[in-house]
């Protein structure tokens, strides 16, 4: 692949010249308009775009939405799901919470013509 062949970035130096940046601008979307015609498969991505777009604006910007969400998606961190992340409970802590539980409750008998437990 070349390396870029464009003009040095204009320094700011307190009077930075507004056409001297704008032009620097446009050497770079032109470099960057060629690059991108290089790759396959880019005129018909440009004419889908292009078409979808007259056709239906609404549309395109809800596409755009859904192609940065999924770009999002596929670089977000993984998560383990291997991982081991159980919290330990103490005696003192399990005690009341097996307290509560009734062994009617685990029944399928149990239930009232309400659909509630009995008591």
């Amino acid at each position: 692949m070349r390396q870029l062949e464009l003009r040095e970035v204009p320094t700011f130096n307190g009077a930075m010249d507004l056409q001297d940046a704008q032009s620097w601008l446009v050497d770079v979307l032109n470099e960057v308009s060629v690059q991108f015609q290089k790759v396959p498969g880019s005129a018909i991505l440009l004419r889908y775009i292009k078409s979808s777009y007259q056709n239906d604006p609404v549309r395109s910007a809800v596409e755009l939405f859904l192609f940065l969400f999924a770009v999002r998606y596929l670089l977000a961190p993984k998560y383990s799901t291997q991982k081991k992340s159980y919290v330990t409970l103490s005696e003192e802590a399990c005690e009341p919470l097996l307290s509560l539980l009734r062994p009617s409750d685990f029944e399928l008998g149990g239930r009232r013509a309400g659909g509630r437990l009995d008591s």
